[in-house]
């Protein structure tokens, strides 16, 4: 259980046993790398507080970090003066990465109590005192008292330890508030975009209540998901790159935008739309998020994400009709290279019929089309599905499509003379070459019948 601090006043005036600087601690090694979300919405007024309680109690500038060596907040210098480390963090808002990378030489993710930390002179950086912020052992930041020339004597250590766990309490009381508000987003956004008419309603009146999304105005579902090579399932790391992305994503939002949540293997968001705010363009957002999700899929190779924007609609309570549509265009994003990786609804054409047709309701490609499924059973039907595709594509262009394939127009003659005996279409007749078309398309879009050899034989 953690320690109960007595506040700063109190603690300036008591007497304790002398503090050591505390050795390294290998069990409670925490990842520096990765960085908080929370962290970036923390409430800063009563941390500024407690930071300059201390500067003024010890007359030492102060400075509390997050564990990305982001800048939450700072002291005043009073008579003492910031090093030039330090004034960088303060101005850029994060420690230089040269910085940080001397900080980690001398592993500070492994205190568990005030250490004193070398400085250098090349980078501006005067020695301090480093204070590991950890509630429970679990590190949340780091407290940096400014040494230099005249070390702090052990009262004054004390202090600097005392309030490192007011912090921690401090840290750990916000995070938990705000996961639980986090939690209550996601209830209400699900039962947005998923819910029957009777919790859709309810959702949007708590949401309204609570003041989560702006009212009265218009609003747009966007997905976000990834698509893997072949069959490979979604893993528990695609699922925290996809919530990640969206979660940073959403920190470019006007307050009281967005809200965002995951529902299964996909990330959803809902934006309120204001008219004539580029803030709040749904298209400049689906951008963002795709940028943001390249960034969190850096380290996941094989995956390519995808976003689905669905139409704007009037309010929240229609907002499950866009992100349906939104859902239905990253179903043919992921199917159709052409379509992504940010696919519109607005922009499906015809892809907003097929993709109404469940996946579930095609049990073979006998099911779409009889000759598609005679072509693909032959020998050489990876090939000619993938001429008579693009020759389809380019709208029955033949030399557009032997250009495409490399192929000799003789060549291209054949292989659709012969797509046209196996399957029994005449792709000289509109009616037959639009159904065979429409087939090979809802073929790719049921995700049962894959045509990536197909694809790639041409």
């Amino acid at each position: 259980m953690q320690t109960q601090v007595a506040p700063l006043s109190a603690r300036a005036h008591r007497a304790a046993a002398p503090v050591a600087l505390a050795p390294a601690a290998p069990a409670q090694v925490a990842d520096v790398r990765r960085s908080d979300p929370w962290s970036e919405r923390v409430d800063i007024a009563p941390l500024q507080h407690l930071v300059d309680m201390l500067a003024a109690s010890i007359d030492r500038p102060v400075l509390l970090d997050d564990t990305s060596h982001r800048l939450l907040a700072h002291s005043g210098t009073g008579d003492h003066e910031f090093d030039a480390a330090r004034v960088s963090s303060i101005l850029r808002r994060k420690a230089p990465a040269a910085v940080v990378r001397h900080l980690r030489r001398q592993r500070i993710e492994r205190l568990d109590g005030p250490r004193a930390v070398a400085g250098d002179d090349e980078l501006g950086m005067k020695s301090s005192i480093c204070c590991p912020i950890r509630w429970n052992g679990r590190l949340l930041g780091y407290l940096w008292v400014v040494d230099g020339d005249d070390p702090l004597d052990r009262r004054h250590l004390r202090e600097c330890d005392a309030a490192a766990r007011d912090v921690a309490a401090l840290l750990h009381e916000q995070e938990f508030l705000a996961h639980a508000s986090r939690h209550t987003q996601r209830r209400l956004l699900l039962g947005l975009l998923t819910g029957p008419p009777d919790e859709v309603e309810r959702s949007a009146v708590e949401a309204d209540r609570r003041g989560l999304l702006a009212s009265g105005g218009a609003v747009v579902a966007l997905t976000a998901e990834a698509r893997g090579s072949g069959e490979a399932p979604v893993t528990d790391a695609v699922r925290k790159a996809l919530e990640a992305a969206s979660e940073r994503c959403c920190r470019f939002v006007p307050t009281r935008h967005a809200m965002v949540g995951m529902h299964g293997d996909h990330a959803m968001l809902l934006l309120a739309v204001d008219e004539g705010r580029g803030a709040t363009d749904p298209s400049r957002h689906a951008e963002r998020l795709h940028a943001c999700l390249l960034d969190a899929f850096e380290r996941l190779p094989g995956w390519t994400p995808i976003v689905g924007i669905g139409p704007v609609v009037d309010g929240p309570l229609r907002a499950k009709e866009s992100y349906e549509r939104a859902c239905a265009a990253a179903r043919v994003a992921r199917a159709m290279d052409d379509h992504g990786p940010v696919a519109h609804w607005d922009g499906l054409g015809v892809f907003r019929a097929l993709s109404s047709i469940p996946a579930d309701r095609v049990a073979g490609l006998a099911d779409i089309h009889e000759g598609l499924a005679r072509l693909a059973a032959t020998p050489t039907g990876a090939s000619l599905i993938a001429t008579v595709e693009t020759y389809l594509d380019l709208g029955a262009d033949a030399r557009a499509a032997a250009t495409a394939l490399h192929l000799h127009r003789s060549s291209l003659y054949y292989r659709l003379s012969k797509c046209e005996a196996v399957a029994r279409v005449n792709l000289r007749d509109g009616r037959d070459r639009l159904g065979f078309h429409l087939a090979l398309k809802l073929a790719r879009l049921s995700g049962r019948h894959h045509l990536e050899g197909a694809a790639a034989a041409g």
